[in-house]
């Protein structure tokens, strides 16, 4: 556990001891959904369950122009990444991120919130973002246009 000379070496390689896992946990959380958010463009920050930060879509499909061709099963994203060559949203370090599960865990299990000296301050920041505590169960339910009988 102190092992000086361990600790020091891995100083020197650029590890920051002092901010722990849960911290850089929480930073990354933060992180994740300010961008999605702004992707997004809603007032609710609602994420899906099962979102993972998506990796920017290489393309391997082209036309005879040499340009890059819309491919189904991408999303929307992506495919407007492609089209438009902009600039990926998503940094590398958060590619894979399970976002959504994390603000699942943070919504039903308190996670980064429990005993948490700075928890009043992370509530504040997800409610800046609009973060839906309680958000709604069950399937949604599709109108046909018609009047039930």
């Amino acid at each position: 556990k102190n092992h000086v000379e361990r600790i020091q070496k891995l100083q020197e390689l650029g590890f920051q001891l002092k901010i722990g896992n849960r911290t850089l946990g929480w930073l990354n959380i933060v992180w994740a959904s300010a961008i999605y958010s702004k992707i997004h463009g809603k007032k609710a920050l609602d994420v899906p369950q099962y979102f993972v930060v998506p990796s920017p879509p290489s393309c391997d499909e082209y036309n005879d122009e040499g340009e890059c061709v819309v491919v189904k099963g991408r999303s929307k994203l992506q495919n407007d990444y492609l089209e438009e060559e902009e600039e990926w949203p998503w940094p590398e370090q958060l590619w894979g991120f399970p976002l959504g599960q994390r603000l699942k865990d943070v919504r039903l299990k308190g996670s980064h919130l429990k005993s948490s000296k700075s928890a009043s301050a992370r509530r504040a920041q997800l409610d800046a973002l609009g973060f839906v505590w309680n958000p709604k169960r069950g399937r949604r339910k599709r109108s046909l246009g018609g009047n039930p009988s």
